[in-house]
C-alpha cells in the first residue's frame, strides 16, 4: 500500500483550492516543498514497476485459476438458462406480464 506524504497533501490541496485565487502559480508550486523533495532515478522507477507488474500478475493468475472453465464455442444462451417468471402454476406468464403492465400503462 502506498503512502502519500503529508507534504503532497498540502500541495494537492492547495493546488485544488475552491477558490481561484487561493490556487498556487506555477512559480508558487515549483517552489513548494514537495517539488523540491528527493526523486527517483530512472532505475528505481523501472524496479517499482517491476514490483508492481510482477504482484498485478500473480492476481490474474490467482484469478484465472479460481474462475470455473467456460467453452467459448458455448452457446450460454441456451446451456444456461435462468427463468425468472411470474409461475403461479396458474396460465401464461406472458397474459400475466401483459395485465402487470397495463396497471402502470397510463391511458
Amino acid at each position: 500500500e502506498a503512502a502519500v506524504s503529508e507534504s503532497f497533501k498540502d500541495l494537492i490541496n492547495f493546488m485544488l483550492a475552491f477558490d481561484p485565487i487561493e490556487r498556487p502559480s506555477l512559480a508558487e508550486i515549483r517552489q513548494h516543498e514537495w517539488m523540491k523533495g528527493p526523486v527517483a532515478t530512472k532505475d528505481q522507477v523501472l524496479e517499482e514497476f517491476k514490483k508492481r507488474k510482477e504482484i498485478i500478475d500473480e492476481e490474474a493468475l490467482a484469478n484465472t485459476a479460481s474462475k470455473p472453465d467456460i467453452d467459448p464455442d458455448e452457446d450460454f444462451s441456451t446451456s444456461h438458462t435462468v427463468h425468472r417468471g411470474i409461475d403461479d402454476g396458474e396460465g401464461d406468464d406472458e397474459e400475466k406480464i401483459l395485465n402487470t403492465m397495463g396497471e402502470f400503462i397510463p391511458d
